[in-house]
């Protein structure tokens, strides 16, 4: 049996969720399937920038922003220290945005915030769908998934939004190239209760010879997400850690003592440098995760995604609800793509150079100038500018709002 939509959104995680509840505010009939039985409980990505929030707000109003910061924990204090060296400080006070921080939120928080603005718009996400296949079919795509019993259902819609992350099945069956590759080092995240002589309220960054470590405040009573990528080669064949092996790591990388409390959740992964060939391919998009991926340096990943699916899904709705010419849908690739080579150029310099030291001399220069050239307040500003996304989602916010008049 085949079921009519507008937009067929694959995948429940923060960029699908954005997508799909743009789309219905702007009057776009929608449907969201994923895999998944139910929503993650992980933290996972942590970092929402201002530039991301002002994004949300100009879609969704106020409201929106506000439950976020409400939930989550806004830093405006980040201390790097590299060893031998007196630590820099950091004030995002100057980020000119109200939202002038780093609101640190997980993700599963994110997730069920905008689960709530999707549910206000009547739309329920369908879980235990696996996508098949999707294809092409007139001026459409013809769809077809598996239901938690195992049933086969297949859904019409005129486009396709591939949120289904880096081993996206809509990548797959467009047939689309996903080029890059992954570093040599293991990540390290956990998520912890942590005694220790810093305040619950500020990041710090440790570099050093042997890795680097750095702690982000979460919400809770003496709560961090420790962020350990060490030097060091250990052959692993899964991504279990134990608190033991956790705790080694962790000591070895921070030089300030500290004492374990409470482990919430530890995981060790390999990260992968990636972008999609292409974005687009008729009327079916990749978007998020599944266009693009590379190092958790800067935060910038899950909100690189949610910018992708507000940009694209205001092109649909104004070919679907103002008449626009269909070749509008092609400006979203021509858009999006420099912005992710920028962030996938930009990461990937910093992480090869200061976190993985591929190359000792540079890695060298780098730990000698960054805690003396970051005193300089322009700098400090012009990083932290673009680290927050605000130019970008002011570019996008005043275009949305020029078509909107």
């Amino acid at each position: 049996m085949s079921v009519e939509t507008e937009v067929l959104v694959v995948g429940a995680g923060p960029t699908g969720l954005t997508a799909a509840a743009a789309l219905s505010r702007w009057g776009v009939k929608v449907r969201v399937i994923d895999k998944a039985p139910a929503a993650s409980d992980q933290s996972k990505a942590l970092g929402v920038q201002p530039g991301i929030l002002e994004c949300l707000e100009d879609v969704f109003g106020d409201e929106l922003p506000k439950k976020m910061i409400q939930e989550g924990f806004p830093v405006k204090a980040f201390h790097l220290r590299v060893e031998g060296q007196r630590p820099l400080d950091i004030d995002t006070s100057v980020i000119p945005s109200v939202y002038n921080f780093i609101l640190v939120l997980e993700q599963n928080k994110t997730e069920r915030l905008l689960t709530e603005v999707l549910s206000g718009e009547s739309i329920q996400v369908e879980r235990s769908c696996e996508l098949l296949e999707t294809r092409e079919e007139g001026d459409g795509h013809l769809s077809r998934f598996r239901s938690g019993d195992g049933t086969e259902h297949r859904i019409r819609s005129q486009f396709v939004l591939g949120c289904d992350g880096a081993h996206s099945v809509v990548r797959h069956q467009a047939g689309i190239d996903f080029q890059g590759k992954p570093y040599s080092a293991d990540f390290i995240l956990g998520d912890t209760r942590l005694e220790w002589p810093c305040p619950d309220g500020e990041i710090q960054i440790f570099l050093g010879s042997r890795g680097v470590a750095a702690a982000f405040p979460i919400k809770g009573d003496h709560r961090f997400r420790f962020i350990l990528i060490p030097k060091e080669k250990i052959p692993v064949e899964s991504s279990a850690i134990s608190r033991e092996e956790f705790g080694r790591i962790a000591q070895g990388l921070c030089p300030l003592p500290f004492k374990i409390l409470e482990t919430l959740w530890l995981t060790r992964f390999r990260v992968h440098h990636r972008r999609a060939k292409r974005f687009q391919k008729g009327r079916l998009f990749l978007l998020g995760d599944a266009a693009h991926i590379h190092s958790p340096i800067g935060g910038q990943g899950m909100n690189t995604g949610i910018q992708d699916a507000v940009n694209l899904s205001f092109k649909i709705a104004r070919v679907l609800r103002q008449g626009a010419p269909l070749e509008i849908l092609n400006e979203y690739e021509i858009e999006r793509v420099p912005v992710a080579d920028s962030i996938l150029k930009n990461t990937d310099a910093a992480t090869r150079t200061i976190l993985l030291g591929e190359k000792p001399y540079l890695q060298k220069i780098a730990f000698y100038l960054a805690p003396r050239w970051g005193r300089f307040a322009f700098l400090q500003k012009k990083i932290l500018r673009g680290v927050s996304q605000i130019d970008v989602a002011r570019r996008e916010i005043n275009q949305r709002r020029h078509f909107s008049e």
